[in-house]
């Protein structure tokens, strides 16, 4: 998957983030390409924590409805449709959690995608010493 359809647009796209120019030196790129790999890993642990906490939140939401839904009190009034919509809503919560689990992952797949080509790109910027 590829997100630049050219080396060179890919290129512009590095320069342009972390501010390097033609007359850059090696420190400057050395620079960027540890700024780069700052920002991967803050999105990279920020990827990571919603795959945990997305069905984690999404089981709590649950667990919670289910309680509700079976709550002595409910169970009294013998009104049958409360229970169904709290398993209705303990399903949907469950969706959800694991939707955040799902695009967490795709997300990190492309992050980690697009910082191997970054990290090719700086490579290929690094002047020979």
């Amino acid at each position: 998957m590829r997100f630049y359809s050219t080396e060179n647009s890919f290129r512009r796209f590095i320069n342009k983030k972390y501010l390097i120019n033609d007359s850059a030196d090696q420190n400057e790129i050395i620079n960027a390409h540890n700024q780069c790999g700052i920002d991967f890993t803050s999105r990279n642990s920020w990827f990571r924590f919603l795959q945990v906490s997305g069905p984690a939140i999404g089981f709590a939401l649950t667990i919670s409805s289910l309680i509700a839904g079976l709550h002595p009190s409910i169970q009294k009034t013998h009104d049958i449709s409360i229970f169904f919509e709290s398993i209705q809503i303990a399903m949907i919560s469950t969706l959800i959690g694991l939707i955040i689990r799902l695009i967490a992952l795709i997300a990190q797949r492309v992050n980690n995608k697009l910082f191997f080509r970054a990290d090719e790109t700086f490579w290929l910027l690094k002047k020979p010493t």
